[in-house]
């Protein structure tokens, strides 16, 4: 075995300047997300002045959480090209300058351009650079660290309403929609605080490391670690170079080791190739075989050796689109699971959360009372979203299974909103659903950052918003159907709670049969040694 002396070596903070971080991810959602959600409350009059249906106010609020969503797919190669930082302050001014324009809209066409498109851009890309700051500066913390920045993130949704409810009051819905967007423009302070992290590496002992990675991988045999297996073959490997993302550059992990972690996730629909050792060549779209190749003259070789040429060249050209978009994560069943998924459980969870205020608002409450309401939700929700990490911890469960069970309450809590009469009953419903809500909350950011490495997480998330995109434009005027064909928005909660728990199903299937295949695999071991 190699000897080896201590090395200097830069690991993220894992705290440190991560916590401000955290406070700039908390102080930025604070603002943005409850505008987002309490536009239907801002704009509820002003939609019943124009004469707009429930199809075309269920259109433009999925629009505007699609649009941006869909362009995600880019969040890859935009992530690479620019950091965070200044994604981030790009974000701020398309936000303001969406909002304001929004503020002097008058048509189901203008509303579409504005919030539906300008707005929805910006919002995306915030959300996602700031993400990706938090995951960057966290690894062993991050479940805290994402718990504590939002609870930081449920002030706003239990300020907003009353605010936006004072504002109106004093100043209509225009007056209150351009305060607002002056608003957002206080973001740019957390933005520029967004620091690349690698001014903010922490030193530590490649030793600390080689530790870590043999307690997250057991000796293979008496004699023999996988420390020392590593050791032996490492100057044979190649190093696998997180680069290009965010200050990253400069990070290398052995790629026998990242093999080996791969292999540590043990999921049953999980690649057995590892997402970190596909080569561009390896892929599933080529099929080409040398065996038993015919004779041909010159002619009819020279034009087979033409189309080979087109052909390989045709290969290269989608081999460059999917190292891009690192298209190879749709390789990996476990991840796809994840992916439609989580689409399915978050197109009903946003629908829900920007139609309440009009879900309320057909239950005969005002915007008064709606405000009232809807700061109640949110303040149960910040309660939850404080004790969720603890409670994670606690019962030592991974964040997608965590962020199943969140469903499951989320699908009982909403639906209580279809049977219930007075203020009372109303209001208890609504702290219940915050409760099931900030729960939700913590785990969902945590189930693709928990199964995909760090350096492809940006194009991950990219890959996700894509779908949720798709989803929510398809899911929109269905929405807005059923709500103009029932007169109720009971069906659409229906509807909602359905989608949720087709995720619950297709997970809890693919745990299932995960189980299965572990005691399988255990069982024939015996037989092979």
């Amino acid at each position: 075995m190699k000897s080896r002396r201590p090395m200097q070596k830069e690991q993220i903070p894992d705290g440190g300047y991560g916590w401000i971080i955290v406070a700039a991810f908390g102080t930025n959602n604070i603002i943005v997300i409850p505008i987002m959600q309490n536009f239907s409350l801002l704009f509820r009059d002003v939609f019943k002045d124009l004469n707009m249906s429930a199809t075309d106010i269920s259109t433009i609020v999925n629009v505007n959480s699609a649009f941006g969503l869909i362009l995600g797919l880019f969040n890859g190669p935009l992530f690479k090209k620019f950091s965070y930082r200044q994604v981030s302050l790009v974000s701020v001014i398309l936000m303001f300058t969406g909002l304001l324009l929004t503020s002097t809209a008058n048509s189901f066409h203008e509303f579409i351009m504005y919030y539906g498109v300008i707005n929805s851009i910006g919002y995306s890309l915030n959300l996602t650079s700031f993400t990706l700051a938090l995951n960057t500066y966290f690894s062993k913390r991050r479940n805290l660290a994402t718990g504590f920045s939002s609870v930081v993130t449920g002030f706003g949704p239990v300020i907003m309403p009353i605010l936006i409810s004072f504002l109106i009051s004093y100043y209509g819905v225009r007056g209150t929609a351009m305060i607002l967007s002056a608003l957002i423009l206080h973001c740019m302070t957390g933005a520029l605080l967004l620091h690349p992290v690698k001014w903010h590496y922490r030193k530590v002992e490649e030793t600390t490391i080689e530790k870590e990675l043999e307690l997250l991988n057991p000796p293979l045999n008496e004699t023999k670690t996988l420390k020392e297996e590593i050791e032996d073959e490492d100057e044979q490997d190649e190093d696998f170079d997180v680069d290009l993302v965010h200050g990253l550059e400069k990070v290398k992990i052995p790629a026998k080791k990242m093999e080996n972690f791969d292999k540590a996730r043990g999921s049953f629909f999980a690649s057995k190739i590892s997402l970190h050792e596909k080569a561009p060549d390896a892929t599933w779209w080529r099929k080409e075989s040398n065996a038993g190749l015919p004779t041909y003259n010159a002619s009819q070789y020279s034009v087979k050796q033409e189309k080979k040429t087109k052909k390989k060249d045709s290969q290269q050209w989608i081999s460059k689109i999917v190292k891009l978009f690192d298209l190879d994560l749709l390789q990996d069943p476990g991840y796809r699971i994840i992916w439609f998924g989580m689409s399915l459980a978050f197109t009903g969870e946003i629908n829900f959360a920007l139609m309440t205020p009009l879900i309320l608002g057909d239950l005969g409450w005002s915007v008064g009372e709606t405000a009232t309401l809807m700061s109640s939700l949110a303040f149960a929700d910040i309660i939850m979203r404080f004790f969720s990490p603890f409670i994670g911890d606690a019962v030592k469960l991974p964040a997608k299974q965590m962020y199943m069970i969140s469903l499951v309450f989320l699908t009982i809590t909403r639906s209580s909103l279809t049977f219930v009469s007075g203020w009372t009953q109303t209001l208890i419903a609504c702290s219940i659903i915050g409760l099931a809500k900030g729960f939700r909350t913590v785990y969902m950011g945590l189930v693709i950052p928990s199964y995909v490495p760090l350096e492809k997480l940006a194009s991950a998330t990219g890959l996700q918003t894509v779908l949720n995109g798709l989803f929510l434009l398809a899911a929109g005027p269905i929405l807005g159907f059923i709500r103009d064909k029932s007169g109720s928005y009971n069906p659409c909660i229906y509807f909602i709670t359905s989608l949720s728990m087709m995720t619950i199903i297709l997970w809890s299937i693919e745990m299932i049969l995960n189980r299965h295949k572990v005691k399988d695999e255990a069982n024939e071991e015996p037989t092979e040694s």
